[in-house]
């Protein structure tokens, strides 16, 4: 039996929006895997003694979505590897990685630490175009913009199902507010906007830390909160709970988590995500998420009363172009795990 090794986003994780990633990562990826056994690694934690032995039985490695790639990878790392760790791991397969940020272009270190861990001889996937222009400027000439795994489903046809099903806004709406990119300002005003437009406003705590944000919100503006407080509704940071809300109807998304948006977008709910990164900037300019800059949130309103427009477009042949080669990839390692192949 061949073993393959998987960075896995969700291990050790505060933010649900990386279970939505793996979600979607093992649900994409299983038809073309499903012949190998997995073995899970955290992407964000530094691989000790056990990680590193067991890297010998693997034969490649894939590195699961998210913002685990930087111009410093040598300053905290979002996929905690260095050039001591390298030596070890077998040759890594990106699936929709990006760019943690707008940064400058990669430095030596960084340029030589990739060049180390990812396959060479093969392609790279990765979710925006300004993942691709980085990537290349560490030396690599075999990167597909495939977009992020979670926006495979989003096809044209999903798309108009979504307008056809939902092409006026609900009653209710869910708002995400995002912890580590705080605008008290805005994101109030995003909150004010909304109870203006719903009846009703869910808001569910996808971070650790976004319960203690929002708190904050409240308590600077205690006299509204307290005049709004029943049509305020919290959601526990449960992923399942969450896709239970999204699956009772009348409802809509509205706010600056990007996964919680397309988490919406693939159970079938009008969506609107608040873009305070380069990530949901760069999917809006690559392929027309539905995404408005959180500094242009004083139009927020009319996003929200206007008829529904979706037209997601997909990297459909970069997706297909990925997977002819990964199955190739995949399959140019013999597996002698058949039992007829032993004479008795």
């Amino acid at each position: 039996m061949q073993n393959i090794g998987i960075f896995n986003t969700a291990i050790g994780s505060s933010n649900l929006g990386d279970h939505i990633i793996m979600d979607s990562v093992l649900k994409e990826m299983s038809t073309l895997i499903n012949n190998r056994q997995q073995i899970h690694f955290s992407s964000h934690d530094a691989h000790l003694y056990n990680a590193l032995k067991l890297q010998k039985i693997l034969k490649y490695n894939l590195l699961c979505g998210t913002n685990c790639l930087g111009s410093k990878m040598w300053y905290r790392p979002s996929w905690a590897v260095n050039i001591f760790t390298a030596g070890f791991i077998k040759p890594t397969i990106t699936l929709g990685v990006g760019w943690g940020a707008y940064q400058k272009d990669p430095d030596f270190y960084s340029r030589k630490l990739l060049k180390k861990l990812l396959v060479s001889d093969g392609m790279l996937s990765v979710r925006d175009e300004y993942t691709k222009q980085k990537l290349e400027k560490s030396g690599f000439d075999n990167v597909v913009n495939t977009a992020c795994l979670t926006m495979w489903g989003l096809t044209n046809e999903k798309c108009k199902l979504i307008m056809e099903n939902k092409q006026n806004k609900a009653s209710k709406v869910v708002y995400t507010l995002t912890d580590y990119a705080p605008d008290f300002n805005l994101d109030f005003f995003s909150i004010k906007t909304l109870l203006d437009s719903y009846e009703k406003v869910l808001i569910w705590i996808q971070g650790a830390r976004d319960w203690s944000y929002f708190k904050a919100i409240v308590e600077k503006e205690l006299q509204f909160f307290s005049n709004v407080k029943n049509r305020i509704e919290l959601i526990p940071p449960v992923l399942s709970t969450y896709d239970n809300i999204l699956a009772q109807g009348d409802i809509d998304y509205v706010g600056t988590r990007l996964h919680g948006g397309i988490r919406a977008l693939q159970k079938g709910v009008r969506t609107i995500i608040i873009g305070v990164d380069n990530r949901a900037l760069e999917k809006k300019k690559d392929f027309n998420l539905p995404v408005i800059n959180r500094k242009d949130v004083d139009g927020l309103k009319d996003f929200v009363e206007a008829s529904y427009d979706l037209n997601i477009k997909l990297p459909e042949q970069n997706i297909a172009k990925f997977k002819e080669w990964f199955t190739l990839y995949n399959n140019s390692f013999n597996d002698d795990f058949l039992f007829s192949n032993y004479s008795l």
